[in-house]
């Protein structure tokens, strides 16, 4: 994972601590980052054995921070098992606002190192350490035993991952898994990283007002355009991945300061970024009903640092008239990657984008299959809207010739496959009866060589690979071949996957963090179909307010495992994603995990993963 808590032994460890402390040169098994704050810490006048540590009770229990986080890990700590972790929330001056722990011994450890809500452990007053250290190092990060530079914390390991707002990337604290420092693996990180999330999806709920309208626009234009794109008003600047390469944190008060100067309702100039970097800024404002609240900029590159006479040798900051239009204008809605927003970012399913975009001309025959309920329809469609090709799209139900009778299901399929353009769909494929199935192999023959795009759907029955297809047919529609992923294998996106279901279904409200921390740890052998009906169901039982775990109807949710507490939720998912990113070796996700052998054997038996 490129964060392992320690080079050496811990015995190792110590003995380059003590040479550090007596002025002495320190081998190379001290990692770079730590050496680097033991250094900062005998810069700021660290005593290692004897910390002044700052204490300030009015720490605000009632910030941002705080009322997003809070519940999430109160709820966590209900489920905590005995196990000797606690976790530690402070805010971006390293001041602990609150702990959590299963076992009360571990509290107790920590009230004799003075780690107790309102005590500041910032690097300036205690050294290197999982708090102080990560907020200065912006990054997750892990401090074992004897990496530590004061004396009292050498028993234990921590892994921090900074929390950083959603919207503005302001930096609001860290959160920290403290643990014995012989307890210590590489799911650490993973099962921390796990739980920001969850408290970035709750400060998302918290946003409201102009905020609230700054991010749905950014959300709406977002999916329909690559380019870079800025949304931003007040205190906040909303930037999609392309904008970040051109746009630099020196940039954003620029912007404030030009688009606070328009008048009108148009923005249309050219300016000189920190970097030297010349941009076209093309920008329209958002509104709400008091009036305008924001704007949404296009960024356009002139020419790059390098290119000094391109940008007439002004400096950073410099706006000028815009020269006519050189680069691509806005793009309209639908004309962008439709595959960018599909279904989310889990490994699993990058993987299937990966044969999606390939395949998004349908040049060649597509065949798109997966379990019942996956969404293989609905990712057709993204990829036909992401190809850009004419026509329509018409579905040819397998599923509907128990209605229609063949002989009107062959003679509506003929007829599409005759017409130029578009794209016909064979859905529920693997229902066909060998009849159908030779009539249909008869009908693809004949339309071989015509101008005509074709694809298919069928779920995973049985068969070779899974798929009950006739051969023949299946070589006709499946030339090209996409798998989607069943839901229990993309846990990471089911957060994102109910986002873009509300998009679909108003009638589906707000979920509170603990009722999607339940629907991330279900089995769903429905796949995202089950999703959408749970969600449905649980809207219709309560009118209003937030969708509670208690509205769930979990009844066809069933699990053969015992359910598990968050922790061991997201360390099993940490550990199912290196195996496949492994190909099943197990020796080497071990070692990309920073855990033994051993350890891995006995935690995919006791989860029951199937390695």
């Amino acid at each position: 994972m490129g964060l392992a808590a320690a080079r050496g032994a811990p015995g190792e460890l110590r003995r380059e601590r003590a040479a550090f402390l007596t002025g002495h040169d320190v081998s190379p098994i001290v990692r770079p980052e730590v050496v680097e704050s033991w250094r900062r810490s005998t810069r700021r006048g660290v005593v290692p054995d004897h910390l002044d540590l700052h204490y300030s009770p009015e720490l605000d229990a009632h910030s941002e921070l705080c009322r997003a986080a809070l519940p999430v890990l109160d709820h966590l700590a209900e489920r905590l098992d005995t196990s000797r972790t606690a976790l530690v929330l402070a805010d971006e001056h390293a001041g602990i606002l609150a702990r959590w722990a299963g076992d009360s011994t571990v509290l107790a450890a920590l009230d004799g190192v003075e780690a107790v809500p309102g005590v500041h452990l910032d690097e300036r007053r205690a050294g290197t350490n999982g708090l102080g250290t990560t907020i200065e190092l912006d990054r997750p990060t892990v401090i074992s035993g004897a990496e530590h530079y004061a004396d009292r914390y050498q028993t234990f390991t921590c892994a921090g991952v900074p929390i950083h707002h959603p919207l503005d990337g302001r930096a609001l604290g860290v959160l920290d898994l403290v643990c014995p420092d012989g307890d210590a693996n590489g799911l650490m990180i993973p099962v921390v990283a796990g739980t920001v999330d969850e408290i970035r999806r709750r400060l998302l709920e918290l946003v409201t007002g102009f905020d609230r309208v700054l991010l749905e626009r950014f959300l709406v234009e977002r999916r329909s355009r690559r380019d870079p794109l800025v949304v931003l008003g007040g205190e906040v600047v909303l930037a999609n991945t392309a904008a970040t390469r051109v746009l630099h944190a020196a940039d954003h008060d620029l912007l404030r300061r030009l688009t606070s100067g328009v008048g009108g309702d148009v923005l249309d100039a050219e300016v000189t970024l920190s970097a030297g970097t010349v941009v076209r800024l093309q920008g329209e404002p958002v509104t709400d009903v008091p009036g305008r609240v924001g704007w949404v900029l296009d960024v356009d590159i002139v020419s790059d640092g390098c290119d000094r006479e391109a940008s007439g040798g002004r400096k950073a900051g410099a706006a000028v008239p815009a020269a006519p239009m050189r680069h691509r204008p806005r793009r309209s809605p639908g004309t962008a990657d439709e595959l960018d927003d599909a279904g989310g970012y889990s490994r699993a399913w990058q993987r299937t984008l990966v044969d999606a975009r390939r395949h998004a001309g349908f040049d060649l025959p597509v065949l798109v299959h997966g379990e019942e309920g996956s969404g293989k329809l609905t990712l057709l469609q993204a990829m036909w809207r992401r190809g850009g090709r004419p026509g329509t799209i018409r579905v040819a139900d397998a599923a509907l010739l128990v209605v229609d009778g063949p002989v009107a299901f062959l003679g509506r399929l003929r007829s599409w496959l005759a017409e130029p353009g578009g794209l016909v769909v064979l859905r529920h494929l693997h229902v066909l009866g060998r009849p159908e199935a030779v009539a249909v192999t008869a009908l693809l023959d004949e339309v071989a060589d015509t101008d005509v795009h074709l694809a298919a759907t069928a779920t995973c029955t049985g068969g070779e690979d899974g798929l009950d297809v006739p051969l023949a047919l299946r070589d006709r529609v499946g030339v090209a071949s996409v798998t989607v992923p069943p839901l229990r294998d993309r846990r990471p996106d089911i957060p994102l996957v109910i986002d873009r279901l509300r998009q679909h279904h108003p009638a589906i409200r707000a979920l509170t963090p603990a009722t999607v921390d339940a629907l991330v740890r279900a089995d769903w052998p429905g796949n995202v179909r089950q999703l959408r009906n749970v969600l449905l169901r649980a809207a219709a039982a309560r009118p209003g307010g937030l969708i509670e775990v208690d509205d769930l109807p979990f009844s066809p949710l069933q699990s053969a495992r015992r359910p598990l507490t968050h922790l061991e939720q997201l360390e099993m998912t940490a550990i199912v994603t290196h195996l496949r990113e492994t190909g099943g070796n197990k020796l080497e996700a071990a070692a990309n995990l920073g855990i033994s052998r051993s350890t891995l054997y006995r935690k995919i038996r006791a989860y029951g993963i199937d390695a």
